[in-house]
């Protein structure tokens, strides 16, 4: 049994992810106090009986526990160690990343809080806005046995699979970058199949029916393709351009680790490119755009995912490689 007391806890990020999880954890009954720098977002949760925070530093002088939801790596490290943040607080006493920020920050951050005396668990998620809301997500633990045993109640109303994958830290966040690693290739793949499938003449939905009933089944022809592509709402919920820091992140530790990552390299290029023709506020789901342009073609159909569509492209050819 733990000798430290989990009273209230602090939630810091209510972006796509993060205020889904506040919502559970308000109905589960913690006690939340919460921040986020569109204010407008922190009072909307006021309204819902959480405390609002002026800033992180605020949140851990009232929190026992708190929580990150944040988009980067960089903003994970300012909230935690910069001028104002979790390290200067008098109350906390477990900080709980659920960010994607790559083993080494979370290695870097699990340090330097550790000096004050501030137990980290690096538990980042997967299962998209959809898991989040339905408290479906599996959250990927490393760090102390005892802060994720004192912490199993927090994850109970976000999570339906909860692993613990040892103590050191980052253990969690290098299972998350090879787990977004390895679903960017099956979005990658099953969007070049696709396109071909379709230029070839192949009724898009057909092919999609065919895919959930055979080897090449993934969450992507599960979900994604009839619920956002083929519909062509493109509304998942998920930057392309955090899809590609999550992959970069990947890369960047098989590199440390003299990992060849062959496969895993020609799917950064393409998200890369993607990004630098639309933007990376693009939704991951437009990937397949980008192999369309290139084909001449669009795989999609009405909003029951039924009717085919194959309308001419631009015909533009692939650019040159990032970095090229």
């Amino acid at each position: 049994m733990s000798e430290l007391p989990i009273e209230r806890l602090g939630l810091i990020g209510l972006g796509n992810m993060g205020s889904r999880m506040a919502r559970r954890l308000l109905a589960a009954g913690w006690p939340l106090v919460v921040h986020d720098l569109d204010a407008e977002a922190a009072e909307r949760f006021e309204a819902l009986g959480a405390t609002v925070a002026s800033g992180p530093r605020e949140v851990a002088d009232e929190a026992d526990v708190v929580l990150l939801s944040l988009p980067r790596p960089e903003d994970v490290e300012a909230v935690a160690l910069g001028e104002g943040g979790l390290r200067e607080g008098s109350r906390l006493h477990t900080c709980v990343d659920m960010s994607t920020t790559g083993p080494e920050g979370a290695r870097r951050i699990a340090a330097e809080l550790a000096r004050g005396g501030v137990r980290t668990l690096d538990a980042p998620v997967s299962g998209g806005p959809i898991g989040a809301e339905q408290g479906t997500l599996c959250v990927m633990v490393g760090g102390p046995r005892q802060a994720f045993d004192d912490c199993a109640p927090i994850f109970d109303p976000l999570g339906a699979s909860i692993v613990w994958l040892g103590e050191e830290p980052g253990y969690g966040q290098t299972m998350k970058v090879i787990n977004n690693m390895i679903s960017a290739g099956c979005l990658a793949a099953t969007s070049e199949g696709m396109v071909l499938g379709t230029k070839a003449g192949l009724e898009p939905a057909a092919m999609v029916d065919v895919l959930n009933a055979s080897t090449a089944r993934n969450r992507h022809s599960e979900e994604k393709f009839p619920q956002q592509i083929l519909p062509r709402t493109f509304d998942f919920g998920f930057q392309i351009g955090l899809m590609l820091k999550d992959v970069r992140l990947c890369l960047a530790m098989a590199e440390d680790l003299e990992v060849p990552m062959l496969v895993s390299d020609e799917v950064r290029q393409l998200i890369a490119l993607r990004v630098g023709a639309a933007g990376g506020e693009q939704d991951i789901t437009t990937l397949i755009q980008q192999v369309e342009g290139w084909a001449g073609v669009e795989v999609g159909g009405a909003a029951d995912g039924r009717d085919a569509l194959a309308s001419g492209g631009d015909g533009a050819r692939p650019a040159p490689r990032e970095g090229e």
